[in-house]
């Protein structure tokens, strides 16, 4: 009697080990399925990216001095990923590093590493971007997470201070002769189209 118990015990030992492992592999599938997954390919971060970008606005600016009504400034992955990766050197903290911006799906997706007390997290923003009713750009956080957990709020608004400095205010110096009518994001461009002020 006494090794049917012991049985029945180790056996329903088995069944509690074998529940607990399949209830925490379904939570990691679906875990994994609540983040968007980062597309593979790797976006090179470069000065002459930098650069490139520079002289589109410059560019942009010279056209619209001779007299042209619209422009179009199209920029891609490397140069708004170069940009975002020096811009983030100048800021101490939040300490963000390893970026990588891809213009999908009608959204500026970032993905990075948050560096806190030298522990590393994935990190992933989604960003919106039109132009408001004075032509500047504006931008809306759609997502913010830390692996599967969004971004606690001082963390979240220390990331918005951020992004005005990256994007708002280094956007808005290099439009202020043009109104932006639109901005379309997709298959890896940010088009932008406006028009002389």
């Amino acid at each position: 009697m006494k090794i049917l118990m012991k049985m029945k015990d180790h056996n329903s030992y088995k069944i509690l080990f074998v529940s607990i492992l399949l209830l925490s592999v379904s939570l990691a599938c679906n875990f994994q399925g609540l983040t968007r997954q980062e597309p593979r390919d790797t976006i090179p971060v470069s000065t002459e990216a930098v650069k490139e970008l520079q002289e589109k606005f410059g560019d942009a600016l010279d056209k619209l001095n001779q007299a042209s009504a619209d422009v179009t400034i199209t920029i891609d992955e490397t140069e708004l990923t170069s940009l975002v990766t020096f811009e983030l050197q100048k800021i101490q903290e939040p300490k963000i590093m390893e970026p990588q911006v891809y213009l999908r799906d009608g959204l500026i997706q970032i993905y990075a590493k948050l560096d806190q007390d030298n522990v590393n997290t994935p990190i992933q923003l989604m960003i919106t971007t039109t132009a408001d009713e004075e032509g500047y750009p504006q931008y809306e956080i759609t997502s913010a997470k830390m692996g599967i957990i969004p971004f606690p709020g001082p963390i979240l608004s220390q990331l918005k201070a951020m992004i005005d400095s990256v994007l708002s205010e280094r956007m808005r110096s290099q439009t202020n002769q043009v109104f932006i009518r639109d901005v379309e994001i997709s298959n890896g461009l940010m088009i932008i189209r406006g028009e002389t002020r």
